[in-house]
């Protein structure tokens, strides 16, 4: 790669190349001189001259990749086909040419920086080589290739800009005509000899068609650069043609347009007193030194201009030298020291000396400079003269791969001839001219052309000549066979050596020579016809016609230059970088922390495969490439190894694993089809995808198909490359009795057992007998312990023979059986492996497997204790694993099994993997070896060609890999459950965190959030450390599992952590059956049955959080905090709260306990468990807590808590509702494993018990709920409802949970006819911050917001619940009666002290056993009632012309609103609000401004800004409401005039696709199960824009040209609800009625004249229009987010849309799941200012609008009553007949089957008549966002459907009857079905988002 850039670059790099390898100093300098000296004719001619050569170079550098496609550089090409003399010939020229280029670099700029500078001409003869050598070091051509584009792209801004200021803006020409007229001046003051009529503005010149004439010669010369060659063969054949061709037109801008600008320049101002030598012209000096550019510089732009070239100067002497040193390093390393010194010189050994040289060049190029700075030499000359030394093998080498007939002969002597030829005529024609030899005759134009034509044309006459003499016929197949492709490592140019490897990206062979012929004569074609067109038809009718530019010509002339250097410069700049794009994006990336690779080519891989550190590499640099792979496990990701080399990466993937991080870790990823348990077993999907994709390559990782030698052969049909060992090896070693055949046939000891497979049990049975028992009956095609049993006597084996011989068919599709013999001692040690395929195999040390569970391993060692302690037993167990691999030419890494008696050290061969173990980690670290690398660069050498790996390189790592340095463990962490016999446990990962050391490691798949399916293997991790010695590696990989934590479903963290400290691990005894009988008693819960609705809350939940995630927390939190306190647990530990029924739960540990709350049956196995009660559960013993015989909630408190339930923003508590916190963020279910703290510190004082009097009641006939008024009472609801509100004792409906408690009563009429611009109904307000406890209006019916609720909505909140009685809301159940009682702010915070009191009391009494001082709760439960109304509005501020209203509203003790406006949508009023929780965040932080003297901080808990308001959640017994609102009055009058104020925000740009088959999924189920007709159904978009008056396509074109300012996050998981900017697009939409069950997670929906973009799957009510991508990730883990933010979206953010389709949609969406995608946002303000004018001048439309959406909404309000009648007289007719179902519930046959939550029927699948089967799904419900299957019990099989009651839609509360069965005795049954909601009204449910 150092020289050969991988043969890969671009078109676009080659390009800048080109331009910048042309560009030295002397194409800046010269160019310019002779624009000076010669008017406009120099400039082209010389530009002209080398373009020629640029052009048809092309023709030779595809012919040179046809002909020698592996050539490193052109000399191998020489030496191949000619031999050494001519090849020692044609280096001499190139070298010769090197030199003098690069001296000629280092005269021309110390020059320039001498006189501009004053710098020592000398020392920046060495200065300017010395970071030429640090980066070329550093980077190779590579890194020439990339300063070459830099460089360029500096010179050509520069060009520019100097462009624009001479001829647009100067003072002194500032414009072509100005130019003209100076050149005219300049004519007649200095005329031009040999020019028209002397004038500079004429192609008729002598002296500039001598400069075409001499550089067209000298120009020829550089065709003996190698370097130029070099950047040839470093291009991607495909971009070669292209990249010369668009390089030379490029490169021609170069003189052309400088020399036009600066040279021109310099003659045109020579003249006036701006010229730095006036009134003197420049002398012969200046004049050959290219002082014409810096001089014209700084008289048009001063020092500013001087500084410009000086910049330009060092770009192209740098970028130029650059590519000369990497060319003379590559033709000494390879053509001299490798073909002549050192043959047999290693890769490494070949990179030092290339660096030697790169040094000693530049110290001899300097040198040299030096010398020629003092002897005179000017780098006019040197430019000019070099073709006369190198031209004469300009043609010999041409010929060398256009004519095979040339002879060696004619090579040799041709160029040496032409060269004395060349050299004599310029001597002479020197003398004979000028009559003297000298450096300045020498320089002439007549001297210089004949010399350069003699030695350019002279071998156009000898090469035919002397080829005629003596003709050779070569054979160009010669160049494939005998230059071999390598790379910088392992070099070769020898026809035999094989040490070579092929291109996994580019297969170098397959690009047909047809294609190659096509492109050399279109490049051929091309090339002649720009040569013809530059050098004949531009410039020779002008030159014959001695035509003098006239003013509109030359302003013409200088319009092309303009046209042409914008031209060039974009194509140099932007091209590299687009072709370089994926690059560049994941350089950005990596840069970022995400590791991933793009190259330019590509490879694919299948199923996932681990890398490891990168560490010890063996052979070249792998291709670029791309590679497919699948789930990872507990695998370091390929990604890793792949980008390290420069592979690109495709992850294949299913839907129950598209979060894994090897998702995410991909460069690309693609979603198999069909079942995920299966789909990674399906190979022809997984290579239809390598092939679509254009990979390469696919690596298996282990398991799936990683040993299935049928899918690599499909893959070798496909063309495509398995990174593993070959077909015929897996199945070599894949059936184990042909492979204990294998290892006999070579020494290898087996373990004594049968001979082929066995027939029968009673063939079995024999072996068995002969073999002695215990023995071993195993499937031959098993893996893993799968397929294996034990025998210990006859019996057994008769018994196991049949059920080994189905599990092998089961599970590996063999039912072949085999017997060994048993060792119950023995150690399972492993042998790794690694072989190229070609017969050499070698050893990577041994690793200690044997501690293993149901025969998987559970912990691995590298080296093996045992091994280590047997002297030699390493040796012998390499040795015949070696010998066995490589008697099957194995190729790839594998692993070789053996069992090894404990006793006596004897050792058996069992198995061997074909594939990459898990364990392998340990064993790179021990080895520094990265195995995943070798098996991607053996797999690379396969596709080349090559089969495998150099063996000598194997040979050289196998001496590195003989003993281990340090000791490795590795511990595999699984989701498992330890109380179910480590059985797999699925579930939420709700926190990971890996405690990794200095020398830790871990390969994972997962993060959190991530869900580990059922679906697949539940390895989670590999955690991995090393150390210098096994004692000093356990105790610090101790500290490692004790400081990771991992939580959310059961893992076996603990499991491990106790075998390491066990003193048979500590001492290295680990047997295969040690986990037999180790003893592991983990402190937990082992949960039986999770009762009806058990969560696990602490207290006070989260109450800072907001953002809609919820208060959480438990619902009573007087019993919860009494429970804890009983326990000895502090009052905020988490504990257990039981809805209705509790659960039943298995203590594996000894713990201490109390259940409180209402009375309930409970049992500690046979015993009553007394309630309000400390008691000491013993381990084993089982509790189980009955149905609750009144109130809500039980709590059950555990002593210490639950130490394995993740913490969520500082608080263990669940809310199901978001499905965050607690457990898995849900219920408790049968299978969950809680852990509790160990039995030491359990209190020892036990059966505390809280005296009965002391107990809260809870069997009230109607409960007292006292509430205060507010937020929206007066003025919402008229003196009527307040009365009836008071008076009406209201029901609890079914429909009671955390997030809402519904009310069955009277509904009020309220006191306005509309909810203005909140909706339609006068329960509506503009959304603003929802109290706890409010009494929420949803339509006609009140919904009471416990801890749950949403914190924002659009819902009036008249009455607001005190804190006191939060108890009591969590008490309350579906049935109960509620009366409210009305009290001041004052009895309400009386009544909070009490209880608060109360708590303090009992906790006191539990520790001191004294209960005097305590009174009974219920003594002081109520305040003294109050009929004050009109107390919800505390204060009011007046509208001002500065200002607007604000209104301070109560809500209960703890709330406070302030609104500002009049109730209409106002961005102003929405920056008020948002500036005033800014000031009180800082009032928080700063406890200075507390009024409290103890300096506690401001107790302002939460603020929820929304709308036009602003809800604050302060704490009332800190903070009187009357300081708080003193404080706002105070903050307000600080704002004044907002109006025009700037508010800091950020402005996004989403996808959004309006048709999306989710969105289409979720109407069908609304109509299906809610609602069948509406004015909505069933096309939203389509309801919303007739709505509004528009068509769908009106409606498509404003949203995704609309604006919308976020105006609150939050309701439910930080949902953004935003605003339109523009108020004519404000449109109106109603919410569904009733809402929705379940809206997917991105719905883009519309609801009132606001927009929400749902983040979860979730119920909600806004109108869907689309999809787009949801705004929260609750774990933060995804990029963009964080654990502290895991919201995107913030207050007055912007966000605008663009339309994507649903595939697009979907890949962005999966690209977000996997934690991939980048939000696209910019910073930004927001300017009130200009909004406000806005809105001024739009007020008149803006009202057009809405009087239009008003007559809109009146057709469709009319169609809604209609159809909502329709569907109410629908639902009504399909009610049941209560008489019926009456008849049905008495009869004494019937029985009843509950359903197991409330929920909706979905789908009624059975039908009238129909015979039912056990296990049959007869409904399936909906409830939670789940899908629940009503099942036939057994005891149902065979009856019969009498009637069904129950259809799609309904719901019933507890009804006893829904779908009915006759049984064939007559025997009725019935299901009992509870169900969520009742339809039967139009605005029963509330709505919600």
């Amino acid at each position: 790669m150092f020289m050969t850039a991988k043969h890969s670059v671009k078109t676009g790099l080659i390009a800048s190349a080109v331009v910048s390898s042309w560009t030295i100093a002397t194409t800046l300098l010269t160019s310019t001189t002779y624009g000076y000296q010669y008017g406009v004719s120099g400039p082209f001619w010389y530009a002209c001259g080398a373009t020629v050569q640029i052009l048809l170079f092309s023709v030779a550098a595809i012919e040179l990749k046809r002909k020698a496609p592996n050539a490193q550089t052109f000399l191998q090409v020489v030496k191949v086909r000619y031999g050494k003399a001519v090849h020692l010939i044609f280096c001499t020229y190139c070298m010769v040419y090197q030199l003098i280029t690069t001296v000629n670099l280092l005269v021309g700029g110390s020059a320039v920086f001498s006189t501009m500078t004053g710098v020592n001409r000398d020392a920046a003869c060495f200065l300017f080589p010395i970071g030429v050598v640090i980066y070329t070091l550093m980077g190779g051509i590579k890194a020439t290739f990339i300063t070459d584009w830099v460089h360029t792209v500096i010179i050509y801004l520069i060009m520019l800009l100097c462009l624009f200021v001479f001829y647009t803006t100067s003072d002194i020409i500032g414009s072509p005509e100005k130019m003209w007229e100076l050149l005219k001046t300049a004519a007649t003051i200095h005329p031009v000899d040999g020019n028209a009529q002397g004038e500079y503005l004429t192609m008729r010149s002598e002296g500039g068609g001598y400069i075409g004439l001499v550089f067209i010669g000298a120009g020829f010369a550089s065709a003996t650069d190698s370097q130029l060659f070099q950047k040839a063969i470093a291009a991607d054949r495909h971009s070669i043609s292209r990249g010369y061709i668009i390089g030379g037109l490029s490169w021609f801008t170069i003189p052309f347009v400088l020399a036009s600008t600066f040279g021109l320049a310099a003659a045109a101002i020579e003249h006036l007193p701006v010229w730095p030598t006036y009134p003197n012209r420049m002398n012969d000096y200046e004049i050959a030194s290219g002082m014409a550019m810096p001089y014209a510089a700084l008289a048009l732009m001063g020092n500013g201009g001087v500084i410009a070239v000086l910049l330009m100067v060092f770009m192209a002497v740098t970028s130029a030298m650059s590519s000369e040193t990497v060319a003379t390093t590559a033709l000494l390393s390879y053509n001299v020291y490798q073909a002549y010194v050192h043959p047999g010189a290693s890769g490494k050994q070949l990179l030092f000396f290339s660096h030697f040289i790169t040094v000693g060049f530049a110290i001899v190029s300097a040198s040299i400079a030096v010398a020629f700075n003092h002897g005179g030499f000017s780098v006019g000359f040197l430019i000019t003269a070099i073709g006369i030394f190198v031209d004469s093998a300009v043609v010999p080498m041409v010929c060398t791969i256009f004519w095979k007939k040339q002879s060696r002969l004619a090579a040799i002597i041709s160029p040496l001839a032409s060269s004395a030829a060349g050299i004599t005529a310029w001597f002479l024609t020197a003398y004979t001219h000028y009559g003297v030899i000298s450096i300045e005759t020498l320089s002439g134009n007549l001297p210089l052309v004949a010399g350069n034509m003699m030695a350019l044309t002279g071998p156009m006459l000898l090469t035919p000549l002397i080829t005629y003499l003596q003709p050779e016929d070569f054979d160009w197949q010669i160049f494939h066979t005998e230059i071999k492709r390598g790379d910088d490592e392992h070099v070769t140019v020898h026809a035999h050596d094989e040490r070579h490897h092929g291109a996994i990206s580019h297969n170098s062979e397959s690009w047909d020579d047809r294609k190659m012929v096509q492109a050399r004569w279109r490049s051929l074609g091309i090339a002649a016809f720009l040569v013809i067109s530059l050098a004949i038809l531009w410039p020779i009718p002008m030159y014959a016609s001695h035509y003098v530019f006239s003013q509109t010509f030359f302003r013409g002339w200088v319009i092309v230059l303009f046209i042409w250097a914008f031209i060039a410069s974009i194509i140099i700049t932007v091209l590299p970088i687009w072709e370089g794009k994926d690059m560049a994006l994941a350089l950005l990336r990596r840069v970022l922390g995400r590791k991933t690779s793009t190259p330019a080519d590509e490879i694919l891989t299948g199923e996932v495969a681990p890398s490891s550190e990168k560490s010890t590499e063996l052979g070249t640099d792998l291709k670029p490439a791309k590679m497919l792979y699948g789930k990872s496990g507990g695998n370091r990701l390929p990604a890793d190894s792949s980008s390290e080399l420069g592979v690109r990466t495709v992850a294949i993937y299913t839907d129950a694993d598209a979060e894994s991080q090897h998702v995410l870790a991909a460069d690309e990823a693609s979603m198999l089809e069909g079942d995920a348990s299966s789909a990674y077993l399906d190979g022809k999907q997984i290579i239809a995808i390598a092939k679509a994709s254009g990979a390469q390559a696919i690596i298996p990782g282990y398991g799936f198909l990683s040993e299935n030698a049928e899918f690599v052969r499909m893959v070798a049909a496909a063309g495509l490359t398995f990174v593993g060992p070959s077909a015929d090896a897996i199945e070599s070693m894949g059936l184990k009795h042909t492979a204990r055949e294998l290892a006999v046939a070579v020494s290898v000891p087996v373990i004594p057992g049968s001979r082929g497979l066995l027939s029968t049990a009673d063939v079995a049975l024999a072996e068995a007998q002969n073999l002695g028992f215990p023995v071993m009956l195993k499937a031959t095609a098993g893996g893993g312990g799968m397929g294996l049993l034990i025998c210990h006597n006859e019996q057994d084996v008769k018994q196991n023979f049949e059920q080994v011989k189905s599990r092998g068919v089961a599970l590996f599709k063999n039912e072949g059986v085999f017997l060994e013999k048993y060792y119950p001692d023995s150690h399972h040690i492993e042998v790794q492996i690694f072989g190229n395929g070609q017969g050499k195999v070698i050893s990577i040390g041994e690793r200690e497997c044997s501690i293993q569970r149901r025969h998987q391993k559970v912990i691995e060692e590298c080296p093996s204790p045992f091994v280590s302690r047997k002297e030699g037993l390493r040796q012998k167990l390499t040795k015949d694993g070696i010998r066995l691999a490589e008697s099957i030419n194995y190729g790839s890494a594998g692993t070789i099994e053996y069992l090894v008696d404990d006793h006596t050290g004897d050792y058996f061969f069992l198995e061997m993997n074909t594939r990459l173990q898990v364990e392998h980690g340990v064993t790179e670290m021990c080895f520094d070896v990265d195995i995943v690398h070798l098996m991607l660069k053996q797999a690379d050498r396969q596709l080349g060609g090559t089969g495998g790996l150099p063996a000598d390189d194997l040979c050289d790592l196998q001496t590195k890999c003989l003993e281990p340095r340090g000791h490795a463990i590795e511990a595999r962490v699984y989701a498992e459950n330890p109380a179910r016999n480590f059985s797999p446990s699925p579930g939420l990962l709700q926190q990971v965190h890996w405690h990794l050391l200095d020398k830790s490691r871990v390969d994972t798949w997962v993060r959190p959030g991530n869900v580990v399916s059922p679906m697949y293997d539940p390895l989670l991790a590999k955690l991995m450390h090393h150390a210098p010695s096994r004692e000093r590696a356990i105790s610090e990989f101790r500290q490692v599992l004790v400081g990771s934590q991992v939580r959310g479903p059961p893992v076996n963290l603990d499991f491990l952590l106790a075998i390491l400290d066990s003193e048979q691990f500590k001492s290295g005894a680990t047997l295969t059956r040690m986990l037999d009988t180790f003893n592991y008693a983990p402190a937990a819960i082992d949960v039986l049955s999770g009762g009806s609705y058990t969560l696990i809350q602490d207290y006070p939940g989260r109450p800072t959080v907001g953002h809609g995630f919820g208060h959480a927390g438990p619902m009573d939190p007087i019993s919860f905090r009494v429970a804890n306190a009983l326990v000895g647990n502090s009052m905020n530990t988490e504990a257990l709260e039981i809805t209705l029924t509790g659960p039943e739960l298995l203590f594996l540990g000894e713990a201490t306990i109390s259940l409180c709350g209402p009375e309930a049956p409970a049992y500690l196995d046979a015993s009553e468990l007394p309630m309000w009660t400390r008691v000491h559960v013993r381990a084993g013993q089982k509790l189980k807590v009955g149905k609750l015989v009144q109130g809500c909630r039980s709590y059950l408190a555990v002593y210490g808590g639950f130490p394995n339930v993740a913490q969520w923003f500082g608080s263990k508590s669940t809310n199901p509702m978001v499905n965050v916190g607690g457990y898995q963020g849900r219920a408790l279910r049968a299978g969950d494993f809680l852990r509790i703290v160990d039995s030491t510190p359990l209190p020892t004082q036990q059966n505390v018990s809280v005296p009965r009097e002391l107990i809260p009641q809870y069997d009230h006939d109607c409960w007292d709920i006292q509430v205060m008024s507010g937020p929206y009472e007066t003025g919402y609801l008229s003196t009527e409802d307040i009365e009836m509100l008071f008076s009406t004792a209201w029901q609890v409906s079914h429909n009671a949970a955390r997030g809402g408690i519904r009310l069955i009563g009277p509904r009020p009429k309220f006191s306005r006819a509309d909810g203005g611009e909140g909706g339609a109904h006068p329960s509506n307000v503009i959304d603003y911050g929802y109290p706890i406890g409010g009494l929420n209006w949803t339509g006609d019916e009140p919904v009471i917001f416990p801890v749950d609720c949403p914190d924002f909505g659009g819902f009036i909140c008249s009455l607001t619940v005190i804190k006191a009685d939060y108890w009591k809301i969590g008490q309350i159940r579906s049935g109960d009666h509620i009366r409210f009682r009305r009290v001041t702010l004052d009895g309400a915070l009386e009544c909070r002290k009490k209880s608060e009191l109360f708590i303090d009391l009992v906790d006191t009494a539990i520790r001191n056993g004294s209960w005097d001082e305590v009174a009974s709760l219920d003594r002081f439960l109520l305040a003294p009632e109050t009929k004050e109304t009109g107390v919800d509005m505390v204060h009011v501020i007046g509208e001002t012309r500065s200002s607007p209203k604000v209104s301070y509203r109560a809500g209960g003790d703890d709330f406070l609103l302030v609104e500002y406006g009049d109730g209409k949508s106002d961005l102003n009023n929405k920056c008020r609000a948002t500036a005033l929780r800014k000031c009180l965040e800082e009032v928080v932080r700063d406890v200075s401004s507390t009024p409290y003297a103890n300096d506690e901080p401001f107790p302002i808990m939460n603020m929820v800004g929304c709308g036009n308001s602003l809800m604050i959640y302060y704490d009332g017994l800190r903070l009187s409401r009357d300081d708080l609102l003193t404080k706002l009055v105070e903050i307000e009058s600080s704002f004044g005039d907002m109006r025009s104020i700037k508010f800091p925000n950020r402005r996004f740009r989403l996808p959004l696709t309006f048709k999306h088959r989710k969105i289409d999924a979720m109407m069908d189920r609304y109509m299906a199960n809610q609602r069948s007709k509406a004015s909505y159904l069933p096309d939203p978009f389509q309801f919303v824009a007739a709505n509004n008056g528009l068509t769908s396509g009106e409606l498509k074109k404003m949203l995704l040209g609309l604006e919308s300012v976020v105006i609150g996050v939050g309701f439910f998981m930080a949902l953004p609800e935003s605003l339109p900017v523009d108020p004519r697009q404000r449109l109106q939409a109603p919410k569904m009625n009733p809402s929705r069950t379940f809206t997917p997670a991105g719905t883009f929906s519309w609801g009132g004249c606001a927009i929400a973009v749902y983040p979860v799957d979730s119920p909600g009510g806004y109108m869907p229009l689309g999809m787009t991508i949801p705004g929260v990730d609750v774990y933060g883990s995804k990029l963009d987010f964080s654990e502290q933010q895991p919201w995107m979206f913030q207050d007055m953010d912007v966000i605008t849309y663009y339309e994507v389709t649903e595939d697009e949609y979907d890949r962005q969406m999966a690209l977000f799941r996997s934690g991939g995608y980048r939000f696209e946002y910019e910073e930004d303000v927001f300017d009130m200012a200009t909004h406000n004018e806005f809105l001024q001048q739009t007020r008149d439309e803006t009202q057009q609008v809405q009087q239009n959406i008003a007559a809109a909404q009146a057709k469709m309000v009319k169609l809604e009553k209609k159809l909502l009648e329709e569907w109410i007289a629908e639902k009504m007719s399909n009610e049941p007949d209560p008489n019926e179902l009456q008849a049905l519930l008495e009869d004494s046959g019937n029985r009843v089957v509950e359903s197991p939550v409330n929920a909706n029927v979905w789908k009624m699948l059975a039908v009238e008549g129909e015979t039912l089967r056990k296990g049959q799904t007869v409904a399936i419900l909906e409830a939670m966002k789940m899908e629940i299957n009503v099942l036939v019990e057994d005891e149902l099989d065979g009856s019969t459907v009498l009637k069904l009651l129950a259809q799609p839609g309904h719901g019933m509360v507890r009804s006893k009857i829904e779908v009915h069965c006759f049984e064939w005795t007559s025997h009725i049954t019935y299901f009992l079905l509870e169900f969520t909601y009742i339809f039967r009204r139009a605005n029963i449910t509330w709505a919600a988002k």
